[in-house]
């Protein structure tokens, strides 16, 4: 399912999604070439209110459904892993140097 982005807010679920309201997960029907259906998870349910379904995207809805990610979160940064590995290091080099 790739990374889950459960620390930004929650946004609305799509339409053209279905939830899975036994584990939680968000998917879409995907048709390849074949005619083959497979089911492609997009992130995880974090509200199931009928008719008012709210989901944590994953990296794959943000990847293939950008205008949507853009829609629900319009200005926001994700904060990165390197961020806090650097204050983890930083604060090594500190309490090592005293």
């Amino acid at each position: 399912m790739g990374v889950v982005y459960r620390n930004l807010k929650d946004m609305p679920m799509p339409s053209f999604a279905y939830p899975d309201r036994h584990d939680g997960r968000v998917s879409i029907v995907i048709v390849d070439e074949e005619g083959k259906k497979h089911r492609k998870i997009i992130g995880h349910l974090t509200d199931s209110t009928k008719g008012h379904e709210r989901m944590a995207p994953n990296d794959y809805f943000k990847s293939v459904y950008q205008d949507l990610w853009k829609e629900a979160y319009p200005k926001e940064k994700i904060p990165t892993k390197e961020m806090s590995i650097g204050m983890y290091a930083l604060t090594l080099a500190i309490t090592k140097s005293n």
